[in-house]
C-alpha cells in the first residue's frame, strides 16, 4: 500500500464488508474498523523512500535536521503499541 487515504479507506471497508458476512461475526462494524486499523501495514520500502525523498527538502527537513528527522519518522516503524506510536509522532512534529 502506499499509504494513499483511498486505498486505506478501501482496505478498512473490505475489511469490514468480509468479516460481516461471516456467521461468527460477533463485532460491530466501529469495532471491526478499529480492528482493521491495527492489522492494516503499508509498504516499509515506500515509507523509507518517502522519508529519505522528504529528508532531502531543506524547506521541509532543515539540513542540521535530517539525520534526527529520518531517525524520528523510521522509529514509527517500530513502535510496540499505537500510543507509542503516537507519541513517537507528536515528536516528529
Amino acid at each position: 500500500m502506499d499509504f494513499s487515504e483511498a486505498e486505506r479507506s478501501g482496505f478498512i471497508e473490505a475489511f469490514v464488508t468480509f468479516w460481516n458476512q461471516r456467521s461468527e461475526n460477533d463485532r460491530t462494524d466501529a469495532q471491526l474498523r478499529i480492528d482493521a486499523g491495527h492489522i492494516l501495514r503499508g509498504c516499509k520500502e515506500h515509507f523509507q523512500s518517502g522519508v529519505t525523498r522528504i529528508s532531502r527538502i531543506g524547506g521541509v527537513v532543515p539540513v542540521d535536521k535530517r539525520q534526527d528527522f529520518i531517525q524520528r519518522a523510521t522509529g514509527l516503524l517500530s513502535s510496540p503499541t499505537n500510543e507509542d506510536f503516537l507519541e513517537q509522532a507528536r515528536h516528529l512534529v
